[in-house]
């Protein structure tokens, strides 16, 4: 995984791009773009990268860089679970 910060409108949001999501993603949707390492051409992959991020949290052990790369994130930046 690695961070992403993208600045919009209400200021700086995070997510995580994983090589091998792209590349699944990308084998389903539009097979030309696998070897793409732009990340660019599968719309709305950066909100499935969102929902993949979650389910990674939940169901495995891994923790996400933080700002500096440490692995240290438990949940991806800016997640807030809807039982809080």
């Amino acid at each position: 995984m690695k961070r992403h910060p993208v600045t919009t409108e209400s200021g700086t949001k995070v997510y995580y791009r994983s090589p091998a999501y792209w590349r699944a993603s990308a084998a389903v949707n539009l097979p030309s773009r696998v070897g793409r390492t732009d990340y660019s051409g599968l719309n709305g992959f950066d909100s499935r990268c969102c929902a993949y991020d979650v389910l990674i949290a939940i169901l495995t052990e891994f923790n996400f860089p933080d700002d500096k790369n440490k692995l240290t994130q438990v949940l991806p930046e800016g997640y807030k679970p809807k039982r809080e």
